[in-house]
């Protein structure tokens, strides 16, 4: 049509539409209108490294972030090398990541020093936050394509982080359709695959394979079977990696089901534990209701020298016929089948689902797997995968693109420690190099990651300089979490924007600590973060060595992570004359923590606990209008907060029975305080059995701590027994030492109805009495314990608080009359159990109960009122009783006993 109206018009025409299109290059601005250097210098002094993971760091990512985005290369430039901006330049390297141009990119890179070997830290935050923002530009690829082929940078870590950094980025830019055949693309994927076929050795070729994990690519299927079969053993694990990272659907051939086949039942050749666990996961999944699948499944049981793989993959048929009706059927009907011979496999591996939340009304919710690898005995692999769904399909937790329906958040692993079990290890573990680290995928994109030794020399270096035994952060950043603008043109001739944006402060960090005198081990991992904001804990070791003078065993250290989460949207119609926005923000800073302590001075035990404390959702809404060149402003905020309940998540049974020793002193004191949280769990011989989250009744909090011992104090027993005085015990057992907190610990907490009675009555005059009968109790009972393994003596003090009010209340209430009388009775009495024991000659025991002072409060109240008069009366009468306390006397041995142990210490 148009070249007939060129030629028969003779002109020629430029195709065009009456649609309204947005004009980027004009900005209204009427408030707010500083630029990137003006805010930030505002700015400057809460953008400090404290500030990370917190809701005030998220908001002003936001802020700057578009400032940044309309910002000249110059001004960045000039930011970026400003001197008093050196302590928060990890932070604007966020920004300029996030920001998204080619100028940020720019101005990042040539602050950059990528041919350093002594740091490599500020570039690799860099790549770190660009590899997750979601809307690269073509001129960002082609730097990062550009130096990645250039070989001019010496660092390996550094160049594999810039290559994984590659690979991601491709796959996001290659997520809009627009883009994905776009000849950058070609060339990633291309010089990727051209790299990985030039690797001579399995170190460059698993490298490369989680940069091809990265890039998403689902064409590179058959490839990745290639390596998978004819791979070395690392090489082979890493590429069926890849392969969990595709989506379902492009696993559903008969080409890849046979290698999965291959690989689980080992048709071929021997393949790593790991890489059979991962081919029989996808199996389940991909067909958990094929006949023959499950019966070659229980057919494969009766290989008993894999019983490790078999335990994990028959946890996982049996965590998949928890959701799966048609799976678990099947499954019923095959466990029928098989003997027990086959079922107990005797094996310690476990795969387990659990919920996080469920909205059923919404039809949403979002749930999270741990799978637990063991091989000879000891941990090989630990995986903690995060999903989310709604009634419209799945979304990845922490992975919004991300193809597969889990998304692997967290992988921890180890190597070659065989030489550490009496186990009989894998053959083809005898050469492996003793190693441990932590492999994180965030956002869809794997990390570079993290080796906590590697040798058995570098290993032993860790244990005796006790290297990391405070918190030491992996990774700290802010990253994009979502960003999206859309124009939409309305029907006055206006034009409408649409600006979705989150965001993730994120802190990663942690400790463990490990006692060789007392054979006892401690990880804790913290994961905070806030704005859209997301805090992981991380990894610390601490080794302690002991002498008889300093028992102080190993510190307990709690894994936190805390999410503060910000994501804002907004609604605009900007036009020269006026401007009107709706703004909508949801925040929160939830917490995750994850505490594990494993024993293994005799029988080898375990506590794995998962608790999220309290926290509170805010909603925001602002509208705002502004008439351009006008007085005329209008503000409205409406606020709203929604408190979110604490809750401990459940976790697997297995070995829960019997994994406390009966009379085991040290396993109960351990078990004491292991268990605190928000709901204490229980210690279990493969995790823990933790109380259930319950949104609803939150009476009943069970705290299970020990604290130090207060200095003693009397409490009128016989003049001659005195309490013995503070010394500086020693702390076996990995009781808190000196300076820590004196403060009673709780044990149990509970608010209970007492009394509840209502009763009508009919008067004689007509009317109707009512007679109301309710009282409540509210009990604390808390507790410490100290022990000293040198003085040989133990201390414990057992103190009961309870507050109780019991109310009367006798009422007439008519339409034209209100009469009432109330009576209430309230105390606060407290029970207090201190026993001393003594066992350095001969055993001896020392038993005091008392109760403190306190007072007895009785009111009545009186009140009468006439229905739309203004007559109201009100009497109060109150009285209290004072009571005395008392030591309540206890047998004469005890006496005896009191009287030997502290006569010579009053």
């Amino acid at each position: 049509m148009s070249n007939m109206l060129k030629s028969k018009l003779n002109m020629e025409l430029v195709q065009d539409n009456i649609l309204s299109q947005a004009d980027n290059n004009v900005e209204y601005c009427s408030e707010n209108c500083q630029d990137f250097s003006e805010a930030l210098a505002e700015q400057r002094e809460k953008l400090e490294d404290a500030e990370v993971s917190s809701l005030r760091m998220v908001a002003i990512y936001l802020l700057l972030l578009e400032k940044a985005r309309v910002a000249p290369k110059e001004m960045l430039s000039k930011e970026l090398r400003n001197p008093a901006n050196k302590k928060i330049l990890p932070q604007l390297l966020d920004v300029m990541a996030g920001a998204q141009t080619p100028d940020a990119h720019q101005a990042a890179m040539e602050t950059l020093n990528f041919r350093s070997t002594f740091s490599i830290d500020l570039p690799e935050r860099y790549l770190w936050a660009l590899s997750l923002a979601p809307h690269p530009p073509e001129e960002v690829l082609r730097d990062v394509l550009r130096r990645w082929r250039s070989q001019e940078i010496p660092d390996a870590r550094l160049k594999q982080t810039l290559v994984l950094a590659l690979g991601a980025l491709g796959k996001h830019f290659a997520a809009f359709a627009d883009n994905a055949h776009k000849q950058v693309v070609k060339e990633i994927h291309k010089a990727i695959w051209d790299a990985l076929d030039a690797c001579k050795d399995e170190p460059c070729k698993v490298v490369l394979l989680r940069a091809v994990r990265n890039l998403g690519a689902t064409g590179d299927v058959e490839m990745l079977l290639d390596h998978v079969v004819h791979g070395e053993r690392k090489t082979a694990v890493v590429a069926m990696k890849a392969l969990r990272s595709l989506p379902l659907e492009a696993l559903r051939g008969e080409g890849v089901r046979a290698v999965l086949e291959e690989v689980y039942f080992q048709a071929g050749r021997r393949y790593d534990s790991t890489a059979r666990t991962i081919a029989g996961d996808l199996l389940v999944e991909l067909y958990p209701r094929d006949v023959a699948m499950v019966e070659a499944m229980f057919r494969g049981l009766q290989d008993l020298q894999s019983y490790e793989v078999n335990t994990f993959v028959l946890g996982r048929l049996r965590d998949l016929a928890t959701r799966d009706e048609g799976t678990r059927e099947l499954l019923r009907r095959y466990e029928a089948r098989t003997d027990y011979h086959r079922l107990a496999q005797g094996g310690k591996s476990t795969y387990f689902t659990r919920d996080f939340y469920r909205d059923v009304p919404d039809g949403s919710n979002s749930t999270f797997s741990s799978g637990l690898e063991i091989s000879a005995g000891l941990l090989k692999l630990v995986t903690f995968d995060a999903h989310m769904q709604n009634s419209l399909g799945s979304l990845d937790y922490l992975q919004p693109n991300e193809p597969s329906d889990v998304c692997r958040q967290v992988a921890l692993y180890t190597a070659g420690l065989h030489t550490y079990s009496s186990k009989e290890p894998d053959p083809e573990d005898l050469n492996d190099v003793a190693t441990a680290g932590m492999e994180l995928s965030l956002l869809g994109t794997q990390l570079r990651p993290f080796v906590f030794f590697e040798g058995q020399g570098e290993l032993m270096g860790h244990i005796w300089s006790g290297t990391a035994s405070t918190r030491t952060p992996a990774i700290q950043g802010t990253y994009i979490l979502h960003d999206h603008v859309e124009s939409i043109p309305l029907s006055n001739g206006l034009l409408g924007r649409i600006t979705f944006t989150g965001s993730v402060s994120l802190d990663l960090g942690g400790q463990i600590q490990t006692s060789l005198w007392y054979k006892t081990c401690h990880f804790q991992r913290r994961h905070q973060s806030s704005g859209t904001q997301l805090q992981l804990g991380g990894n610390t070791f601490r080794w302690l060595t002991m002498s008889p003078t300093d028992l102080d065993a190993f510190q307990m250290s709690p894994s936190k992570k805390i999410a503060g989460v910000v994501i804002r949207g907004r609604v605009s119609a900007d036009t020269p004359f006026v401007q009107s926005k709706i703004e909508v923000t949801l925040a929160a800073q939830p917490q995750l923590d994850i505490v594990s302590d494993m024993d293994f001075s005799e029988k080898t035990m375990m506590c794995l606990q998962m608790s999220q404390p309290d926290f509170v959702l805010k909603h925001t809404v602002r509208k705002a209008e502004h008439i351009i060149g006008q007085q005329h402003r209008l503000r409205k905020i409406a606020r709203r907060t929604r408190p979110v309940p604490g809750c401990t998540y459940l976790m697997n049974k297995k070995g829960r029975d019997g994994a406390v020793p009966v009379g085991d002193p040290a396993a109960a004191l351990r078990l004491l305080r292991g268990a605190g949280g928000a709901h204490g769990a229980h210690m279990v011989g493969d995790g823990v059995h933790s109380h259930p989250c319950h949104s609803g009744d939150q009476k009943r909090t069970i705290r299970l701590r020990t604290g130090d011992v207060h200095p003693a104090r009397s409490r009128g027993v016989d003049p001659a027994v005195q309490r013995a005085p503070r010394t500086d015990h020693v702390h076996g057992f990995g009781l808190p030492g000196p300076g820590r907190s004196d403060s009673d610990q709780s044990l149990v907490q509970d608010l209970s109805i007492l009394h509840d009675h209502v009763e009508s009555i009919p008067l004689s005059n007509g009317l109707l009495g009512r007679i109301t009968f309710t009282g409540s109790v509210s009990l604390d009972l808390g507790g410490q314990i100290q022990t000293s393994l040198w003085y040989k003596t133990c201390h414990s003090n057992v103190d009961t608080r309870a507050g109780v009010v019991i109310r009367g209340r006798v009422s007439a209430d008519t339409p034209f009359v209100q009469s009432k009388i109330e009576v209430t009775l309230a105390a606060q009495p407290q029970l207090d159990i201190v026993s001393d024991m003594d066992f350095s000659e001969k055993t001896m025991m020392c038993l005091q109960m008392s109760q403190p002072d306190f007072v007895l409060k009785h009111t009545v109240r009186k009140a009468e009122h006439i229905i739309g008069q203004q007559h109201r009366l009100r009497k109060i009468a109150r009285r209290t009783r004072p009571v005395p306390g008392c030591t309540y006397l206890m047998n004469k041995k005890n006496s005896k006993f009191c009287n030997i142990m502290f006569k010579d210490k009053s």
